[in-house]
């Protein structure tokens, strides 16, 4: 199990943010290449998400495939646009949302507004808003971005997510995942859930009046893996309360661990 430092990740956050994402000038309007489509998933923060733990819960992968066009009579809304450059590289995905939302709408005299997310690197996707100000300017704000880290031998070893928590007092929410391998089959995720960096004394207390002992910012859970046949049996501990660890198993038929293993997730 890995240990989760607030100080350290708040640290890496700061450092993350500061070298790449502060310094990042986002460009939709690139040479296009390739234009497909991918279909929003309701299980996936966007579309790239390359958390595994949301895969493994569903006992599927949740991946949907790239389409050159979108379906006949079907909500382009609901659809991703992905933007290829000249030399097949993603470069990045929108997605329409229509109306610009109240703040943009109201301090910045935007029109309407779209979600882009940017590939950086091989480690960083970040999510902005791009709101369409009056003269054709536009306006990015960033809301989401994910790091992700690799072993030597290109294997998956963490991924964090850093989004803007402009609910509260404008911290920042992070959710990470640590994978451990048995050479290269994935043998254990130790998933940190929802680390609120600037969570209300309010909603502090009123936890720990109702349920003192109870786990949380962030939550902790633990994925371990067997063979079960063709199939693999996961054990998924949520450690709930110091007195209390939910446990339950998901299982994960041979067809759907093919599906992960060609998406690079290897349980056998």
């Amino acid at each position: 199990m890995h240990d989760f430092d607030e100080t350290k990740i708040m640290e890496k956050f700061n450092s993350i943010k500061e070298q790449y994402v502060d310094t990042y000038t986002p460009d939709p309007d690139i040479e296009r290449g390739d234009t497909k489509y991918l279909r929003y998933s309701e299980f996936l923060d966007y579309p790239f998400d390359r958390f595994i733990s949301p895969h493994i819960e569903k006992g599927k992968i949740l991946y949907k495939k790239e389409r050159k066009s979108i379906p006949k009579n079907s909500d382009p809304r609901e659809y991703y646009q992905l933007v290829y450059d000249t030399e097949g590289k993603l470069h990045h995905s929108e997605l329409e949302l229509g109306g610009a939302g109240f703040l943009a709408s109201t301090f910045l005299g935007a029109t309407k507004s779209k979600n882009v997310a940017f590939c950086i690197s091989k480690n960083l996707w970040v999510e902005c808003m791009m709101d369409y100000l009056p003269g054709g300017k536009q306006s990015f704000s960033w809301i989401y971005f994910e790091w992700a880290e690799y072993n030597d031998s290109g294997k998956l070893v963490s991924v964090e997510s850093f989004k803007n928590d402009i609910s509260f007092s404008g911290g920042v929410i992070v959710n990470a995942e640590y994978y451990d391998y048995d050479g290269d089959v994935l043998s254990h995720i130790t998933r940190y859930k929802d680390y609120y960096s600037d969570i209300p004394s309010m909603i502090r207390s009123s936890v720990m009046i109702n349920m003192p002992d109870r786990v949380y910012n962030p939550d902790v859970i633990n994925y371990s893996f067997e063979k079960s046949g063709n199939d693999i049996v996961c054990t998924r501990q949520h450690y709930f309360r110091v007195s209390q660890t939910i446990t339950h198993t998901i299982t994960i038929s041979d067809a759907e661990v093919q599906k992960m293993e060609s998406y690079g997730i290897k349980l056998r």
